[in-house]
């Protein structure tokens, strides 16, 4: 090359940098263009009217000031004939890409849990957009409307329900169901699974069943919405919250909602809710109630524990063509209420008599609690403790022999418990 054509390069090179500065001003300062796109906390996903898809979601608007200026949270709706289409049309009508990397909760309205989920399910699986350890919950109503409420909850709605709704919060009474936790159910031999159904309402007497989480206690209230142009519906969240100054808290916690092939086909009430609750491994926290204790003739009322520890392993076997399932737990309880007992010591009753029949009375209605599971799965058919599973990873031949339908399972299997129970 000759000096005149490097001389040309050079001179190209160094206008190339020039402009590169001009049209980018980020890259000269190393800072990047973080008002060009939005984080998305939590969506909702509701089925409209029309058959389409209606995405709200909890978002973060990501501020170019200081540092100390943060960001700004908010909500907002899109509808497609997709969720693909809907996330697409959220970021057009925000003008901004919407990040879904930082989404950790996922809400379903009733009405598409009712008409199925498995397309949402396998989108965001398969995309990539969102971790696939993401908690799944069912609304009791309209997801849109419990985003909204639930953007009162704290600064950030899924890391606020996320942490009111998983076991390591005393009061919680379902456990906690990751994206990829229910498609593996949901592709179960049986095809059972569920979500835990979660309502959202106002704070204040009225709301709920009054045993609501310290976390949704003095936050801010409810989201307003607002016409931001397109499909999308933006609102910011209002200060001081909802209706007549009450604060959005959850209303109800305790109940699941139960699917067959990826549709909700029933409802489990509290009792049969508790049912999942205790074979569910990761569940190992909570508040345990027992309503009734008797002794000597004697009712001395309610106890209430708080779960210590909990180990539970679920068994399936064959005895000849007999499918049988086995639930063992070690379980931990603490309980506060001993003074109840006190008056009997008086009478001459010692404190181990005293244990050993409470500790009994507790471990009867854990028995009572986990078949009574299984009757309510019986009545409606669907199995979403995975006994149908286990029985077929056990013995896939005589699984077909003795139980490949879903009639022949719920008549001839057994469930028995084997519960070791310490009270301190």
């Amino acid at each position: 090359m000759t000096k005149r054509k490097q001389l040309l390069f050079y001179k190209l090179a160094v206008i190339g940098v020039a402009l590169l500065f001009m049209f980018y001003p980020g890259i000269a300062d190393k800072q990047p263009q973080i008002d060009a796109r939005v984080m998305i906390t939590a969506i909702g996903l509701d089925k409209t009217e029309n058959d389409k898809i209606m995405l709200t979601a909890a978002i973060t608007v990501a501020s170019g000031g200081s540092e100390s200026s943060g960001g700004k949270e908010t909500t907002a709706s899109a509808e497609g004939d997709s969720l693909n289409d809907a996330i697409d049309s959220l970021a057009g009508a925000l003008g901004k890409d919407a990040q879904l990397s930082h989404c950790g909760l996922v809400v379903f309205g009733r009405d598409l849990c009712e008409k199925g989920v498995e397309d949402e399910i396998s989108y965001l699986i398969a995309s990539g957009l969102i971790s696939d350890g993401a908690s799944v919950i069912a609304s009791d109503g309209k997801a849109e409307e419990f985003i909204d409420g639930a953007a009162g909850l704290s600064e950030s709605a899924a890391f606020s329900l996320g942490s009111f709704l998983s076991f390591s919060v005393e009061n919680a009474q379902v456990p906690m169901i990751s994206l990829l936790r229910f498609a593996s159910n949901s592709g179960s031999a049986g095809k059972g699974a569920y979500l835990p159904l979660v309502k959202i309402g106002l704070g204040g007497s009225d709301s709920g069943s009054g045993e609501q989480s310290g976390g949704g206690q003095g936050e801010q209230g409810g989201g307003q919405s607002g016409q931001s142009g397109g499909q999308g519906q933006q609102g910011e969240q209002q200060q001081g919250g909802g209706q007549g100054g009450q604060e959005a808290q959850i209303a109800s916690a305790d109940k699941a909602l139960i699917f067959k092939d990826y549709k909700a086909v029933a409802e489990f009430d509290e009792k049969a809710t508790l049912a999942l609750t205790w074979q569910d491994p990761q569940s190992d926290r909570g508040l345990i109630k027992l309503d009734k204790f008797e002794f000597d003739g004697e009712d001395f009322g309610r106890f209430t524990f708080r779960m210590k520890k909990k180990g539970v392993s679920v068994k399936a076997k064959f005895d000849e063509n007999k499918p049988t399932v086995t639930v063992k737990m070690k379980v931990q309880l603490e309980t506060e209420d001993n003074h109840k007992l006190s008056e009997k010591q008086k009478e001459g009753f010692t404190e181990k008599q005293l244990m050993d029949a409470l500790r009994e009375s507790v471990k009867e209605d854990i028995d009572k609690q986990i078949k009574g599971g299984w009757e309510k799965a019986k009545e409606i058919k669907v199995d979403p403790f995975k006994y149908d599973s286990r029985l077929y990873r056990k013995n896939a031949k005589k699984y077909k022999q003795t139980v490949e339908t879903d009639g022949a399972l719920f008549e001839k299997l057994e469930v028995e418990t084997n519960i070791e129970l310490l009270i301190i």
